[in-house]
């Protein structure tokens, strides 16, 4: 697998997610489509064969596929996302999807290229750096609103995808009906998530971030957030952890 463009310059966007939610239009995506698809079926493989590098969800109308995973993963057969999306349409009724992979760098020697730039000369031990890979049709990110300690550059492969995205202090988890906590496999950091939240009813007060291909979204660590993909899209996101899990407790609650 190989870049199609010239790698972006990531410490520019990394700054610009530290400095507020953004979009940068017009950037030359540095994967294809093609790749981005190769990407996912080879994770799928690995997660077939138990060599998955990292996490890998596929929900079908909001619900996630556990049972029958394996069968439903993405193959070099589909030729690209399209035909995925029609092979998931015929053998699981799907009206929406989404695919999430974590440590996609592990399946794409770009993104394995972006991550040891991005991380050269910090500390290991307080910062970590993935790409994740989304694909799918879909209303909201199936997990609903949430929040993790990394500052994040989110690249727009194909289609058109919005995030949107509030604040840190936009709300409070016992208010808002409580949290749920997870612990991400790649990273080993927690994620908060508003499971009892309809995005739905609190677009409005958010700050939409919306791309098409090309476009480069980024919003900072803390932020709560949701992503929504009304159309067929392919992204990576570019993760960086830079405190430890403490702090993310302190600027959390």
């Amino acid at each position: 697998m190989s870049p199609t463009a010239v790698l972006p310059d990531i410490e520019a966007l990394r700054e610009r997610s530290r400095n507020g939610p953004s979009v940068v239009h017009a950037c030359e995506p540095f994967l294809s489509p093609a790749n981005a698809f190769a990407l996912a079926v080879a994770a799928g493989e690995a997660h077939v064969a138990g060599a998955a590098a990292g996490e890998l969800k596929l929900y079908v109308d909001g619900a996630q596929i556990t049972d029958r995973l394996a069968q439903l993963l993405p193959r070099t057969s589909d030729h690209d996302v399209a035909g995925y999306e029609r092979r998931l349409s015929r053998e699981a009724g799907a009206r929406s999807f989404t695919l999430y992979i974590s440590a996609a760098q592990a399946y794409s020697p770009p993104l394995f290229d972006a991550v040891t730039r991005v991380l050269a000369g910090r500390d290991a031990k307080r910062e970590w750096a993935e790409f994740e890979l989304f694909v799918g049709r879909y209303g909201v990110t199936p997990a609903g609103i949430h929040v993790e300690d990394c500052s994040n550059v989110h690249f727009v492969i194909d289609g058109a995808k919005t995030i949107h995205v509030w604040p840190p202090d936009h709300w409070n988890p016992d208010i808002a009906g409580g949290e749920t906590v997870d612990r991400a496999a790649s990273s080993g950091r927690r994620e908060h998530y508003l499971s009892n939240v309809d995005p739905a009813t609190h677009v409005a007060d958010a700050r939409s971030l919306r791309g098409r291909r090309g476009d480069v979204l980024c919003w900072p660590a803390g932020h709560w957030h949701v992503g929504q993909a009304d159309e067929l899209s392919i992204a990576v996101n570019l993760a960086v952890y830079e405190s430890s899990d403490d702090a993310q407790d302190e600027d959390i609650h």
